[in-house]
């Protein structure tokens, strides 16, 4: 069997929303592809590499997922709401599940699972930011199986009135905005917060706070403006952004 990749460092006191490292040409890789993340979230990330699994991996991987007994699932989607990051929570999870199952085989004594030790949960949350960071730097991030099973992005493209294809380009782009405008697309429009809820829980402006929940919306739409074309409208309201996909 393969030599599974080294995990990537994650700082602890990394800010909740952070942006993903840069990576040139756009040629992030995720560790683990068809053999774990197509059977489980419905395909695999583009780009992502094969492993090669043994009977024991799969079938621990098969228990991990039926039981989630590493609280995968909890923590993709509160690091993904933390984050502002429209992705697909199963196809996340997945291959978070994936890594897990491999690079610690050490979770594992006589056939049980041992997952409730400090650094189970510390390994648990720096792979979920790793996978979260991998996918937001790969082109066509994964959204069908969420667009399947309801939540965010099924009630975005409802809203929106866009498919499957569209969708996955808009994420694409929206996850690439600056974190500041993802936290107010997310506030004002995902949330359904009021300006004024906002504003409580920040130091910008109410103007800022519309701007950028307007440029998100432009952007998840895809007719945000370049910047040569000047920012979006700084008076739009709560009320007139989230009007525009109701």
């Amino acid at each position: 069997m393969a030599e599974p990749p080294k995990p990537t460092p994650v700082d602890p006191g990394r800010p909740l929303d952070a942006e993903p490292p840069e990576k040139p040409g756009n040629t992030a890789k995720l560790p683990f592809g068809g053999g774990f993340g197509e059977s489980l979230a419905g395909g695999h990330a583009p780009g992502s590499e094969a492993h090669d699994t043994s009977p024991s991996e799969v079938d621990l991987l098969r228990r991990s997922v039926a039981g989630d007994p590493f609280q995968v699932r909890a923590q993709v989607t509160r690091r993904l709401r933390e984050r502002c990051f429209l992705l697909d929570p199963q196809a996340v999870a997945a291959q978070v599940l994936a890594i897990l199952v491999v690079e610690h085989p050490e979770w594992t004594q006589d056939g049980d699972l041992q997952p409730d030790t400090p650094a189970v949960r510390r390994a648990v949350h720096a792979c979920v930011d790793r996978v979260i960071d991998e996918f937001v730097s790969l082109e066509g991030a994964p959204v069908l199986v969420g667009l399947s099973r309801g939540g965010v992005l099924s009630q975005l493209a409802q809203g929106l009135k866009v498919g499957c294809a569209e969708l996955k380009g808009a994420c694409d782009g929206f996850n690439r905005l600056p974190a500041e405008v993802r936290r107010a697309f997310h506030a004002l429009i995902l949330q359904r917060r009021s300006l004024e809820s906002a504003c409580r829980r920040s130091a910008a402006a109410a103007e800022g706070w519309s701007s950028g929940a307007l440029r998100g919306l432009q952007a998840v739409l895809g007719t945000a403006r370049t910047a040569d074309a000047g920012e979006p409208g700084a008076g739009a309201t709560a009320d007139s952004v989230g009007a525009m996909i109701r």
